[in-house]
């Protein structure tokens, strides 16, 4: 990983997903359910699933594991202990966010690289799509 450029105010704001796990209500088997959550959400668990599947771990901590102590990874560790990176969560809860960034980013994603809209042009488009969805899911 490559450190994540900075803007005019020195601060950088990575996206980052997470993986999210739930239980039916339904389930005939809620105690096992249970004990898999915590299990990939506990310190061991969380380190080792994501060793497998080749994702960052949700632990601070797994800096020290030798895995993720290797050059692949410093990067991430390092973007993590500078104060002027803020890790952001994408609005997943939005309904309206699969058509933003599967369409909406892409499309005036393109139109911005190719210098047909300026950046405060694509800020301002997204900015309204957003807070419009963000304003819809806050009435509901």
């Amino acid at each position: 990983m490559t450190a994540f450029p900075k803007g005019e105010s020195g601060k950088a704001f990575p996206t980052i997903g997470y993986a999210g796990w739930s239980m039916m209500e339904a389930s005939d088997n809620k105690d096992l359910a249970w004990k898999l959550i915590a299990t990939l959400e506990g310190p061991e668990g969380n380190v080792a699933w994501n060793k497998m599947t080749g994702a960052l771990p949700a632990l601070r901590s797994a800096e020290h594991d030798p895995f993720y102590a290797s050059e692949a990874f410093k990067g991430w560790f390092e973007a993590l202990a500078d104060p002027n990176v803020v890790p952001t969560i994408m609005p997943t809860h939005l309904e309206e966010f699969a058509y933003f960034k599967d369409a909406l980013v892409v499309s005036s994603g393109q139109k911005a690289l190719l210098g047909d809209i300026t950046p405060q042009e694509l800020a301002d488009e997204w900015a309204a799509y957003l807070t419009k969805a963000q304003q819809k899911f806050l009435a509901q």
